[in-house]
């Protein structure tokens, strides 16, 4: 994770916790905090999904709906 963190997620061990470090925030935070701090976080291979076109649609002002194509990651 320290030569190279783009392969990678650090986040808290807390179910739906939002504050997720990437890229250069890795290295930082692997030197700087203590390993109590560390022990609170799970280092976990990034999954970098396909992009695929997806047919989106859209009402208009009287319920017509307008198909349209834009690229999307599945979940």
């Amino acid at each position: 994770a320290l030569r190279d963190p783009s392969d990678w997620v650090l986040k808290p061990q807390i179910e739906g916790s939002g504050n997720l470090l990437f890229d250069a925030e890795i290295p930082d935070a692997l030197q700087s905090r203590s390993e109590v701090e560390l022990a609170e976080l799970i280092l976990m291979e990034r999954i970098r999904p396909p992009i695929t076109p997806s047919a989106i649609y859209s009402a208009e002002k009287g319920g017509r709906a307008v198909p349209s194509v834009r690229n999307s990651v599945g979940e």
